[in-house]
Protein backbone atom coordinates (compact mmCIF):
# COMPACT_ATOMS: atom_id res chain seq x y z
CA UNK A 1 0.00 0.00 0.00
CA UNK A 2 3.09 2.31 0.93
CA UNK A 3 4.35 1.65 -2.68
CA UNK A 4 0.69 3.11 -4.06
CA UNK A 5 1.19 6.37 -2.15
CA UNK A 6 -0.97 5.65 0.26
CA UNK A 7 -0.02 5.98 3.98
CA UNK A 8 -1.58 4.22 7.28
CA UNK A 9 -3.10 5.82 9.77
CA UNK A 10 -2.01 6.08 13.63
CA UNK A 11 -5.15 5.66 15.10
CA UNK A 12 -6.07 2.34 12.92
CA UNK A 13 -4.08 0.33 11.29
CA UNK A 14 -6.55 -1.06 8.41
CA UNK A 15 -7.38 2.74 7.38
CA UNK A 16 -4.88 3.87 4.75
CA UNK A 17 -5.07 7.58 3.19
CA UNK A 18 -4.14 9.10 -0.11
CA UNK A 19 -3.78 12.93 -0.50
CA UNK A 20 -4.05 14.82 -3.66
CA UNK A 21 -3.87 18.33 -4.44
CA UNK A 22 -7.47 18.83 -4.21
CA UNK A 23 -8.98 15.76 -3.33
CA UNK A 24 -8.22 12.31 -1.24
CA UNK A 25 -9.17 8.51 -1.15
CA UNK A 26 -9.69 6.37 1.93
CA UNK A 27 -8.60 2.34 2.28
CA UNK A 28 -10.45 0.62 4.42
CA UNK A 29 -8.93 -3.24 5.15
CA UNK A 30 -10.14 -6.03 7.21
CA UNK A 31 -8.43 -9.32 6.50
CA UNK A 32 -9.12 -9.76 2.87
CA UNK A 33 -12.26 -7.30 2.92
CA UNK A 34 -11.85 -3.77 0.92
CA UNK A 35 -13.66 -0.86 1.30
CA UNK A 36 -12.54 2.48 -1.15
CA UNK A 37 -14.30 5.62 -0.20
CA UNK A 38 -13.18 9.44 -1.49
CA UNK A 39 -14.09 12.89 -2.34
CA UNK A 40 -13.43 12.58 -5.92
CA UNK A 41 -14.76 9.49 -8.51
CA UNK A 42 -12.24 10.64 -10.79
CA UNK A 43 -9.44 9.46 -8.44
CA UNK A 44 -11.47 6.46 -7.46
CA UNK A 45 -11.72 5.43 -11.12
CA UNK A 46 -8.36 5.54 -11.50
CA UNK A 47 -7.67 2.84 -9.37
CA UNK A 48 -9.33 0.86 -12.00
CA UNK A 49 -10.39 -2.07 -9.54
CA UNK A 50 -13.36 -3.63 -11.42
CA UNK A 51 -11.24 -3.71 -14.14
CA UNK A 52 -7.91 -5.40 -12.05
CA UNK A 53 -10.54 -7.45 -10.14
CA UNK A 54 -12.11 -8.95 -13.87
CA UNK A 55 -8.84 -9.19 -14.94
CA UNK A 56 -7.31 -11.01 -12.03
CA UNK A 57 -10.22 -13.81 -12.22
CA UNK A 58 -10.33 -14.34 -16.06
CA UNK A 59 -13.77 -12.56 -16.31
CA UNK A 60 -12.96 -9.83 -18.70
CA UNK A 61 -15.55 -11.35 -21.15
CA UNK A 62 -18.14 -12.35 -18.99
CA UNK A 63 -21.48 -11.08 -19.57
CA UNK A 64 -22.92 -8.47 -16.93
CA UNK A 65 -26.20 -8.88 -15.56
CA UNK A 66 -28.74 -6.96 -13.40
CA UNK A 67 -29.83 -10.15 -11.48
CA UNK A 68 -26.91 -12.67 -11.35
CA UNK A 69 -29.70 -15.36 -9.55
CA UNK A 70 -32.72 -15.19 -9.65
CA UNK A 71 -34.48 -15.01 -6.17
CA UNK A 72 -36.38 -18.28 -6.20
CA UNK A 73 -33.23 -20.21 -6.53
CA UNK A 74 -31.66 -21.80 -3.06
CA UNK A 75 -28.25 -22.84 -2.72
CA UNK A 76 -27.29 -25.73 -0.69
CA UNK A 77 -24.23 -28.08 0.20
CA UNK A 78 -25.94 -30.82 -2.09
CA UNK A 79 -25.14 -28.54 -5.05
CA UNK A 80 -21.23 -28.86 -3.63
CA UNK A 81 -18.51 -30.87 -5.31
CA UNK A 82 -18.89 -34.29 -4.46
CA UNK A 83 -16.52 -36.34 -6.35
CA UNK A 84 -12.56 -36.30 -5.59
CA UNK A 85 -11.59 -34.82 -9.21
CA UNK A 86 -14.36 -32.39 -8.44
CA UNK A 87 -12.68 -31.51 -5.58
CA UNK A 88 -9.58 -31.31 -7.08
CA UNK A 89 -11.28 -29.08 -9.40
CA UNK A 90 -12.56 -26.69 -7.13
CA UNK A 91 -9.27 -26.78 -5.33
CA UNK A 92 -7.95 -24.05 -7.62
CA UNK A 93 -10.76 -22.06 -8.12
CA UNK A 94 -10.31 -19.06 -6.34
CA UNK A 95 -13.83 -18.47 -5.75
CA UNK A 96 -14.04 -16.99 -2.46
CA UNK A 97 -11.14 -14.45 -3.47
CA UNK A 98 -13.67 -13.70 -6.59
CA UNK A 99 -16.65 -12.89 -4.16
CA UNK A 100 -14.72 -10.66 -2.29
CA UNK A 101 -13.16 -8.71 -4.64
CA UNK A 102 -16.52 -8.33 -6.59
CA UNK A 103 -18.30 -7.01 -3.54
CA UNK A 104 -16.79 -4.45 -3.52
CA UNK A 105 -18.36 -3.17 -6.87
CA UNK A 106 -21.13 -3.24 -5.08
CA UNK A 107 -20.79 -1.47 -2.46
CA UNK A 108 -18.41 1.21 -3.78
CA UNK A 109 -21.12 3.03 -5.80
CA UNK A 110 -23.21 3.50 -2.75
CA UNK A 111 -20.96 4.85 -0.16
CA UNK A 112 -20.16 7.52 -3.55
CA UNK A 113 -23.86 7.92 -3.42
CA UNK A 114 -23.77 8.82 0.33
CA UNK A 115 -20.65 11.49 -0.03
CA UNK A 116 -22.59 13.38 -2.45
CA UNK A 117 -25.75 13.54 -1.17
CA UNK A 118 -24.56 14.57 2.65
CA UNK A 119 -21.58 16.89 1.15
CA UNK A 120 -21.96 20.22 2.75
CA UNK A 121 -25.46 19.42 4.10
CA UNK A 122 -25.60 19.53 8.17
CA UNK A 123 -29.11 18.50 7.87
CA UNK A 124 -29.23 15.04 5.88
CA UNK A 125 -30.46 12.15 8.06
CA UNK A 126 -28.78 8.91 7.36
CA UNK A 127 -30.95 6.07 9.03
CA UNK A 128 -29.72 1.92 8.90
CA UNK A 129 -31.82 -0.58 8.94
CA UNK A 130 -31.60 -4.72 9.45
CA UNK A 131 -33.95 -7.33 8.92
CA UNK A 132 -33.50 -11.33 7.94
CA UNK A 133 -35.68 -14.09 6.14
CA UNK A 134 -37.01 -17.03 8.21
CA UNK A 135 -34.68 -19.45 8.61
CA UNK A 136 -34.31 -19.55 4.55
CA UNK A 137 -31.00 -21.94 4.71
CA UNK A 138 -31.86 -25.04 2.59
CA UNK A 139 -29.05 -27.09 4.93
CA UNK A 140 -29.04 -25.27 8.53
CA UNK A 141 -32.43 -23.41 8.42
CA UNK A 142 -30.70 -20.84 9.80
CA UNK A 143 -31.49 -16.74 8.81
CA UNK A 144 -29.86 -14.76 6.22
CA UNK A 145 -29.56 -10.96 7.19
CA UNK A 146 -30.21 -8.02 4.88
CA UNK A 147 -30.06 -4.23 5.55
CA UNK A 148 -30.48 -0.96 3.86
CA UNK A 149 -30.01 2.56 4.05
CA UNK A 150 -31.97 5.63 3.75
CA UNK A 151 -31.07 9.48 3.44
CA UNK A 152 -34.34 11.64 4.52
CA UNK A 153 -36.54 8.75 5.00
CA UNK A 154 -35.60 7.28 1.21
CA UNK A 155 -33.46 4.86 0.09
CA UNK A 156 -31.98 5.56 -3.74
CA UNK A 157 -34.35 4.33 -6.07
CA UNK A 158 -36.46 2.49 -3.75
CA UNK A 159 -39.59 3.54 -4.49
CA UNK A 160 -38.82 2.86 -8.25
CA UNK A 161 -40.56 0.25 -9.81
CA UNK A 162 -38.28 -2.16 -9.95
CA UNK A 163 -37.04 -3.67 -13.47
CA UNK A 164 -38.44 -7.14 -14.93
CA UNK A 165 -36.16 -8.98 -16.71
CA UNK A 166 -37.90 -10.83 -20.07
CA UNK A 167 -36.87 -14.26 -20.92
CA UNK A 168 -34.22 -14.85 -24.19
CA UNK A 169 -35.46 -15.38 -27.02
CA UNK A 170 -35.11 -19.08 -27.28
CA UNK A 171 -36.56 -19.47 -24.00
CA UNK A 172 -39.99 -17.38 -25.49
CA UNK A 173 -39.94 -20.00 -28.45
CA UNK A 174 -40.14 -22.82 -26.23
CA UNK A 175 -43.22 -21.42 -24.02
CA UNK A 176 -45.00 -21.09 -27.56
CA UNK A 177 -44.59 -17.78 -28.26
CA UNK A 178 -44.72 -16.41 -31.74
CA UNK A 179 -41.46 -14.15 -32.61
CA UNK A 180 -42.49 -11.59 -35.64
CA UNK A 181 -41.59 -8.94 -37.27
CA UNK A 182 -42.99 -5.35 -36.78
CA UNK A 183 -44.36 -4.75 -40.36
CA UNK A 184 -45.47 -0.80 -39.54
CA UNK A 185 -43.97 0.07 -36.13
CA UNK A 186 -42.86 4.21 -36.05
CA UNK A 187 -39.82 3.65 -33.79
CA UNK A 188 -37.43 0.66 -33.44
CA UNK A 189 -38.37 0.46 -29.79
CA UNK A 190 -42.03 -0.51 -29.87
CA UNK A 191 -42.14 -3.76 -29.45
CA UNK A 192 -45.16 -5.48 -28.22
CA UNK A 193 -46.62 -8.59 -26.80
CA UNK A 194 -49.97 -9.71 -27.64
CA UNK A 195 -52.09 -12.86 -27.90
CA UNK A 196 -49.17 -14.98 -27.59
CA UNK A 197 -47.08 -12.63 -30.71
CA UNK A 198 -44.21 -11.18 -29.84
CA UNK A 199 -43.37 -8.47 -32.40
CA UNK A 200 -40.42 -6.53 -32.75
CA UNK A 201 -39.42 -3.52 -35.25
CA UNK A 202 -36.46 -4.62 -37.56
CA UNK A 203 -32.70 -4.41 -36.52
CA UNK A 204 -30.34 -3.58 -39.23
CA UNK A 205 -27.17 -4.25 -37.79
CA UNK A 206 -24.72 -1.66 -40.26
CA UNK A 207 -21.55 0.02 -39.57
CA UNK A 208 -23.56 2.71 -37.97
CA UNK A 209 -25.64 0.77 -35.46
CA UNK A 210 -22.62 0.00 -32.67
CA UNK A 211 -21.29 3.68 -32.96
CA UNK A 212 -25.10 5.35 -32.94
CA UNK A 213 -26.26 3.13 -29.92
CA UNK A 214 -23.01 4.01 -28.11
CA UNK A 215 -24.07 7.48 -28.70
CA UNK A 216 -27.50 7.50 -27.51
CA UNK A 217 -26.02 5.42 -24.07
CA UNK A 218 -23.95 8.37 -23.41
CA UNK A 219 -26.01 11.19 -24.46
CA UNK A 220 -28.71 9.75 -21.72
CA UNK A 221 -26.12 8.95 -18.75
CA UNK A 222 -25.34 12.57 -18.90
CA UNK A 223 -28.65 14.33 -20.20
CA UNK A 224 -30.51 14.89 -17.09
CA UNK A 225 -33.92 15.52 -18.65
CA UNK A 226 -33.97 11.64 -20.23
CA UNK A 227 -35.64 9.09 -19.04
CA UNK A 228 -33.20 6.67 -20.86
CA UNK A 229 -35.25 5.05 -23.10
CA UNK A 230 -32.46 3.88 -24.93
CA UNK A 231 -30.55 2.79 -22.66
CA UNK A 232 -33.34 0.30 -21.25
CA UNK A 233 -34.08 -0.95 -25.34
CA UNK A 234 -30.26 -1.70 -25.47
CA UNK A 235 -30.68 -3.77 -22.00
CA UNK A 236 -34.01 -5.45 -23.28
CA UNK A 237 -31.83 -6.67 -26.25
CA UNK A 238 -29.17 -7.58 -24.27
CA UNK A 239 -31.53 -10.08 -22.12
CA UNK A 240 -33.57 -10.85 -25.10
CA UNK A 241 -30.22 -12.00 -26.91
CA UNK A 242 -28.48 -14.62 -25.27
CA UNK A 243 -26.38 -16.97 -27.37
CA UNK A 244 -25.82 -17.27 -31.38
CA UNK A 245 -28.99 -19.52 -31.34
CA UNK A 246 -31.54 -16.35 -30.52
CA UNK A 247 -29.77 -14.10 -33.34
CA UNK A 248 -30.73 -17.38 -35.80
CA UNK A 249 -34.10 -17.03 -34.34
CA UNK A 250 -34.36 -13.36 -35.13
CA UNK A 251 -32.40 -13.42 -37.91
CA UNK A 252 -34.83 -16.39 -39.40
CA UNK A 253 -37.74 -13.69 -38.30
CA UNK A 254 -36.72 -10.77 -40.65
CA UNK A 255 -35.45 -9.25 -37.57
CA UNK A 256 -32.17 -8.95 -36.90
CA UNK A 257 -30.61 -7.67 -40.79
CA UNK A 258 -26.91 -8.55 -40.47
CA UNK A 259 -25.73 -6.65 -43.13
CA UNK A 260 -21.65 -6.54 -41.63
CA UNK A 261 -21.26 -10.20 -41.66
CA UNK A 262 -19.94 -12.32 -39.34
CA UNK A 263 -21.21 -15.23 -36.89
CA UNK A 264 -24.62 -15.33 -34.70
CA UNK A 265 -22.05 -15.84 -31.89
CA UNK A 266 -20.07 -12.38 -33.07
CA UNK A 267 -23.13 -10.39 -33.59
CA UNK A 268 -24.61 -12.21 -30.04
CA UNK A 269 -21.38 -10.90 -28.40
CA UNK A 270 -22.27 -7.05 -30.21
CA UNK A 271 -25.45 -6.61 -28.40
CA UNK A 272 -24.17 -8.50 -24.94
CA UNK A 273 -21.40 -5.96 -25.20
CA UNK A 274 -23.35 -2.79 -25.51
CA UNK A 275 -24.91 -2.89 -22.16
CA UNK A 276 -21.12 -3.71 -20.46
CA UNK A 277 -20.58 -1.05 -17.52
CA UNK A 278 -23.82 0.72 -18.35
CA UNK A 279 -25.89 1.85 -15.13
CA UNK A 280 -29.20 0.61 -16.27
CA UNK A 281 -32.06 1.93 -14.21
CA UNK A 282 -33.86 -0.32 -11.84
CA UNK A 283 -37.28 1.24 -13.63
CA UNK A 284 -38.27 0.00 -17.31
CA UNK A 285 -39.77 1.03 -19.90
CA UNK A 286 -40.97 -2.45 -21.06
CA UNK A 287 -41.86 -3.80 -17.38
CA UNK A 288 -45.13 -4.23 -18.66
CA UNK A 289 -44.50 -6.21 -21.59
CA UNK A 290 -41.48 -8.05 -19.89
CA UNK A 291 -44.06 -9.34 -17.18
CA UNK A 292 -46.62 -10.74 -19.67
CA UNK A 293 -43.73 -12.66 -21.25
CA UNK A 294 -42.69 -13.87 -18.15
CA UNK A 295 -45.93 -14.85 -17.38
CA UNK A 296 -46.81 -16.37 -20.42
CA UNK A 297 -43.54 -18.70 -19.96
CA UNK A 298 -44.33 -19.71 -16.53
CA UNK A 299 -47.60 -21.52 -18.28
CA UNK A 300 -47.23 -25.23 -18.60
CA UNK A 301 -49.95 -25.29 -21.38
CA UNK A 302 -47.92 -22.93 -23.45
CA UNK A 303 -44.81 -25.13 -22.55
CA UNK A 304 -46.81 -28.28 -23.99
CA UNK A 305 -48.10 -26.48 -27.29
CA UNK A 306 -44.82 -26.07 -27.64
CA UNK A 307 -43.18 -29.10 -27.02
CA UNK A 308 -45.85 -30.52 -29.58
CA UNK A 309 -45.03 -28.30 -32.20
CA UNK A 310 -41.37 -29.13 -32.57
CA UNK A 311 -41.58 -32.63 -31.81
CA UNK A 312 -44.35 -33.66 -33.93
CA UNK A 313 -45.42 -30.88 -36.08
CA UNK A 314 -41.90 -29.43 -37.36
CA UNK A 315 -41.67 -30.93 -40.98
CA UNK A 316 -44.91 -31.87 -43.31
CA UNK A 317 -43.82 -35.55 -42.94
CA UNK A 318 -43.72 -35.28 -39.27
CA UNK A 319 -47.61 -33.36 -39.84
CA UNK A 320 -48.46 -36.44 -42.21
CA UNK A 321 -47.33 -38.99 -39.62
CA UNK A 322 -49.14 -37.33 -36.71
CA UNK A 323 -52.20 -37.14 -38.64
CA UNK A 324 -52.19 -40.86 -39.88
CA UNK A 325 -51.44 -42.25 -36.60
CA UNK A 326 -54.65 -40.34 -35.10
CA UNK A 327 -56.87 -42.32 -37.72
CA UNK A 328 -55.41 -45.45 -37.09
CA UNK A 329 -56.43 -44.65 -33.69
CA UNK A 330 -59.71 -43.41 -34.35
CA UNK A 331 -60.20 -46.97 -36.89
CA UNK A 332 -58.87 -49.35 -34.12
CA UNK A 333 -61.26 -48.12 -31.80
CA UNK A 334 -64.43 -48.08 -33.65
CA UNK A 335 -63.39 -51.38 -34.60
CA UNK A 336 -63.54 -52.73 -31.25
CA UNK A 337 -66.78 -50.64 -30.80
CA UNK A 338 -68.36 -52.19 -33.29
CA UNK A 339 -66.85 -56.01 -32.75
CA UNK A 340 -68.11 -55.35 -29.11
CA UNK A 341 -71.72 -54.55 -30.72
CA UNK A 342 -72.11 -57.21 -33.28
CA UNK A 343 -70.99 -60.08 -29.94
CA UNK A 344 -73.22 -58.82 -27.60
CA UNK A 345 -76.48 -59.00 -30.16
CA UNK A 346 -75.27 -62.45 -31.50
CA UNK A 347 -75.87 -63.23 -27.48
Amino acid sequence: MCKSGFHGSEKDQCCYLKKYTDSYVFLLLYVDDILIAGSSMREINHLKYIEKALSKFKMNDTKPKTTPLANHIKLSKGQSPKTVEEREHMASVPYAFAVGSLMYAMVHPVLHFVMEMTNGNDKVVLQGFVDADLSEDVDSSKSTSGYIYTIDGTADNSKEEKSIIPPSITELQEASVTIKKAENAKCFMNVSFKNGVFEIPPILNDDYFEPMMRNLIAFEHFYVGNDNKCIQYVSLLDHLICTEKDVSVLVKAGIVINEIGGSSIEVSELFNNLCKFVTVPNCCHFNDINKALREHCSRRWNKAIATLKHNYFNTPWAIVSFVGAIFLLIFALLQTIFSGISAFLKK
